[in-house]
């Protein structure tokens, strides 16, 4: 056998082995997209449809074979239009870039501490509050139905929103490049059966717009008097300062930014245990 026929053979294998591998890998990403989501069932419903359509041919069943095979023709359609959500979302996935908060500067630094500390004044006092932080994709829709602040994300200004009685406790605030765009806003509800049945409107809230867009939603639950976290569809819940804060430099930070050394303060009167603050970090932009 000569050289070139050894390499067409090789070339031949590799491109085979490439091939497959390359199918199993999209396979594995489409399976865990749809894992867990209401896609499953749906699936399988559709299954169930393809297995009749040729049971009926088998058996000479020529009205039903008729009518599943006409409905088949527009089975592409019907993919498109059931799991829009999931597709958009990987879509999304595929194409978009890193997206980082705005922490070019040691006081976008300081809005995003401020955040956390808000959350945790608000979790001693057990006051309820949705913050949801845009990255890539625009919430613009969202903010136009809320009521428009364009402020500074600070801590007393997040506490004072979310207070009890107050006209804009109620919905979601939008963080938009470090800024709060809008408060009192109204986000779209997750109907996913792997939400815990459990939780209240403001996580399902979370989770949903997550679903839908690549936000990160932080939910402060009045009842329970802890944090959870929605990315991506997914509730990362009980969350301490530490957990809280790691996660959202991990989320909204570049690789290059310094990330923040916890420590812990002493107690104060009134709110309990003063929130973890951050050291400076050497490198993390000067103003």
């Amino acid at each position: 056998m000569s050289l070139t026929e050894i390499w067409g053979w090789a070339r031949g294998h590799l491109l085979d082995g490439a091939d497959i591998a390359l199918i199993t890998f999209i396979m594995y990403r489409i399976i865990l997209m749809l894992k867990g989501t209401r896609a499953v069932r749906i699936l399988l419903g559709l299954a169930a449809i393809i297995f009749f359509y040729f049971f009926a041919q088998r058996v000479g069943l020529v009205a039903t074979s008729w009518l599943l095979s006409n409905f088949l023709l527009y089975a592409v359609l019907i993919v498109v239009i059931i799991f829009q959500n999931e597709i958009r979302r990987a879509l999304w996935e595929m194409g978009r870039p890193p997206t980082w908060f705005d922490v070019g500067t040691r006081g976008a630094l300081g809005e995003l501490e401020e955040i956390i500390r808000a959350t945790q004044l608000m979790v001693a006092r057990k006051v309820g509050a949705l913050i949801v932080i845009e990255r890539q994709v625009g919430l613009r829709d969202y903010i136009e139905g809320g009521v428009t602040l364009d402020a500074r994300a600070s801590k007393d200004l997040l506490l004072t929103l979310f207070l009890p009685g107050t006209p804009l406790h109620d919905g979601a605030v939008i963080i938009q490049k470090g800024r709060v765009a809008a408060a009192s806003c109204l986000l779209p509800l997750s109907h996913e059966s792997r939400v815990d049945l459990g939780l209240g409107t403001r996580h399902r809230a979370a989770v949903g717009l997550t679903e839908e867009t690549d936000a990160v939603v932080i939910v402060v639950s009045e009842e329970r008097g802890s944090v959870s976290l929605a990315v991506a569809g997914e509730l990362r819940r009980n969350l301490d300062a530490t957990q809280l804060r790691e996660q959202l430099y991990g989320l909204l930070t570049p690789p290059r930014q310094g990330r923040p050394v916890a420590r812990r303060a002493p107690k104060t009167d009134g709110a309990g245990a003063e929130p973890v603050q951050a050291a400076p970090v050497e490198g993390a932009g000067q103003p």
